[in-house]
């Protein structure tokens, strides 16, 4: 019958991941029925002939604006879900989509298009896959919320393995479908994971599980971007497109992944690991799934996985809840935690004996580099400082882990100094042991604990912070973005 998926909420992203196992087919077929409205998930495969099928994306308002959604087949037994219009069946917009095959230890990433009723759009990219797979698919949003309903009484999420909360409430930004699945097969298909290099710091490039780089609602959103012209037409990012939308806007999903792979991974000299984009004629694109596997094998201790007090995996009243902390992990490859206040704790711990100290030694890097997000720092450094303040106060790590602040109005290890427009243009380390060390790296002088990003001081290159800035989220004006992205292991080439 008919299926659909809705969204509430305002821009949102997705990576769907794909691993293909003859095994699991009629798993396989029932998770693409429910992706045939996939609509925003994008492009997602289905295996049976489906129904025409539609999402509705709320607005700012809490209403919702129907998105229609156009197919392509494949002439297979395979269906291609871009987004299907009942009335003239054209291929109208995708999303991401990444596809591995074990045989040959390689990945490959595809990205749908989701466009809101009646909008401009370009024809997407349509990728072939192979006819069987187990496909995982992530949400992100730069909306305050996701939540995911089907047509069915909840039936087709149930039977797609699809996880948007626990204990009746929802994680917020972000929601999965197969996830835990997708990992499972993936982890067992002796993909061919690269090693961490060596960053410009001296130290191994961090990964989306290090206190380096987390805050306090880790590995949530995705990597998918879409190119936006002044008219609000959409298209996929790729060399085409951008020849053919000269001065478009990349639109992207605000996360740790993007902050990864676009901005301290690049002002640290690290490169992401990537996989080809079949959207883009062979070129390579990265994704929450590939940050996660390369993360589970060589993160180092500490290795930060989500805590119980991340706001995500909260309940209602902001308690832990084991039951969400863990639905949460499993989409995104981790194994279950404890659900305890020594767990919260000892996050909180690593984070201010780990995260806090790099932003102030990779100060030589990131000082001068671009901002993820001008309207909180006027540099990555600043972003970083800001970043973690509201990090540590989200957390609620002030009251779990004991600290003697300099400043005992404050309680936070970093403060955030603001300029009249409330964006942050210096820190201050509100800590001795921080303090010290920022003094003894040349960041402050010994008389002062406030610190000035100064462009001068910035060890990057124009041309590599101009990159970084390209890649910077610009939301479309008047419409919902989303995202998505698939990978896929295949036990067979494509």
């Amino acid at each position: 019958g008919h299926v659909g998926i809705f969204l509430h909420g305002r821009g949102f992203f997705v990576e769907v991941d794909r691993h293909v196992d003859n095994c699991r087919r009629c798993q396989v077929q029932h998770l693409h029925k429910v992706f045939s409205g996939e609509y925003i998930y994008d492009s997602v495969v289905h295996l049976q002939n489906l129904q025409d099928q539609h999402v509705d994306v709320g607005d700012d308002r809490g209403g919702r604006r129907e998105v229609d959604n156009l197919y392509h087949k494949n002439n297979k037994d395979v269906d291609n879900i871009l987004g299907h219009n009942s009335n003239d069946g054209r291929c109208r917009r995708g999303s991401r989509l990444h596809c591995h095959n074990t045989a040959l230890g390689s990945v490959s990433i595809y990205g749908p298009l989701l466009i809101n009723k009646g909008q401009s759009h370009v024809t997407p990219v349509v990728p072939t896959l192979t006819s069987t797979s187990v496909v995982g698919c992530w949400f992100g949003t730069n909306g305050a919320s996701t939540t995911l309903v089907d047509s069915n009484n909840g039936n087709d999420l149930t039977t797609a393995n699809c996880v948007n909360g626990a204990g009746g409430t929802i994680f917020g930004q972000f929601a999965a479908c197969n996830g835990a699945e997708f990992f499972t097969a993936a982890n067992s298909a002796g993909l061919e994971i690269p090693t961490l290099a060596t960053g410009s710091n001296g130290n191994t490039c961090y990964t989306t599980r290090s206190f380096e780089l987390v805050d306090m609602d880790q590995s949530d959103n995705v990597l998918t971007t879409y190119l936006v012209d002044g008219n609000g037409k959409i298209a996929q990012n790729n060399a085409a497109n951008q020849a053919a939308m000269s001065g478009a806007t990349v639109i992207s999903n605000g996360s740790d992944n993007v902050l990864k792979d676009d901005f301290l991974g690049v002002a640290l000299g690290c490169s992401p690991w990537k996989s080809t984009n079949l959207a883009d004629s062979g070129n390579t694109v990265g994704s929450l799934a590939l940050n996660e596997l390369q993360a589970a094998k060589y993160q180092a201790s500490p290795i930060a996985l989500v805590p119980p007090n991340d706001p995500m995996v909260v309940d209602g009243n902001g308690n832990m809840l084991l039951a969400k902390q863990t639905a949460y992990r499993s989409a995104v490859n981790q194994a279950a935690g404890a659900g305890t206040t020594a767990e919260a704790t000892e996050y909180c711990t690593n984070y201010l004996n780990v995260g806090a100290p790099s932003i102030i030694t990779d100060s030589a890097f990131t000082i001068g580099f671009s901002t993820p997000g001008a309207a909180n720092g006027v540099d990555l450094y600043t972003f970083l400082g800001n970043r973690f303040q509201l990090s540590w106060e989200g957390l609620g790590c002030a009251d779990l882990v004991s600290v003697t602040y300099l400043n005992t109005t404050a309680t936070q290890p970093i403060l955030s100094v603001l300029d009249a427009n409330g964006v942050t243009v210096s820190l201050t380390f509100n800590t001795a042991t921080l303090l010290k060390l920022a003094q003894s790296s040349g960041l402050v002088s010994s008389s002062s604990t406030t610190t000035t990003a100064k462009a001068a001081t910035a060890t990057t290159s124009t041309s590599t912070k101009a990159a970084a800035a390209a890649t910077t989220t610009s939301a479309a004006a008047g419409g919902s973005v989303v995202t998505s992205t698939i990978i896929v292991t295949a036990t067979r080439t494509v």
